[in-house]
């Protein structure tokens, strides 16, 4: 109760959990359903040196897929009635393609069952050269990576994270306007033309 207990005005509400080892991840799994959390969230985007570094999960089951896909397989395995998602992030260290982000989202989908994802539209630099903070901002959006899973995985939910200063830059997203009106664009831009 001291840690899963919730009062019923935070309904609906998910849990998310962070860990590698999969018998207790699909151990913690099963008591989160039991306290009546409407999702179970694989955390495998944590950039922070203690759980990406130290305890190896994180972001770090981005370069460690058969643990990831092990896992979220467990997970998956003991729930009942309620889904199990992954929140991850475009990219790791040197594992920054597109290419690489569809083989990783394929194989939790395609072997662990996983059909929600929450997606930072940042990748992440692990081994203590930035901070979780810098993580969150130093890295360069990639919302177009984030759409092309959308259209490379039609039957998953995608839900998109990362730089989203408000709802109206929230509502320009879901409508495709984000970009004409936001800097990112115009950023990216000078940086192609300066490439030119």
């Amino acid at each position: 109760d001291q840690y899963l207990g919730v009062t019923p005005e935070l309904h609906p509400i998910i849990c998310q959990i962070g860990g590698r080892n999969a018998s207790y991840c699909a151990q913690a799994t099963r008591y989160v359903e039991e306290y009546g959390y409407r999702e179970v969230n694989l955390n495998i985007g944590c950039p922070s040196n203690h759980t990406s570094g130290r305890r190896q999960f994180g972001a770090m089951l981005m370069k460690q897929v058969n643990t990831a896909v092990e896992v979220v397989s467990a997970m998956s395995s003991n729930v009942k009635n309620i889904p199990v998602s992954v929140k991850t992030r475009v990219g790791v260290d040197e594992l920054d393609t597109l290419e690489y982000l569809i083989q990783f989202i394929g194989r939790l989908r395609n072997e662990a069952g996983c059909r929600n994802f929450i997606i930072h539209a940042r990748k992440c630099v692990l081994g203590g050269l930035l901070s979780p903070e810098q993580n969150r901002i130093i890295p360069p959006l990639n919302y177009p990576r984030v759409y092309a899973l959308c259209d490379h995985f039609t039957d998953c939910t995608f839900v998109l994270n990362g730089g989203i200063p408000g709802l109206d830059a929230a509502k320009q997203l879901c409508h495709g306007t984000f970009f004409n009106n936001h800097p990112y664009k115009k950023k990216n831009e000078a940086s192609s033309n300066s490439n030119k």
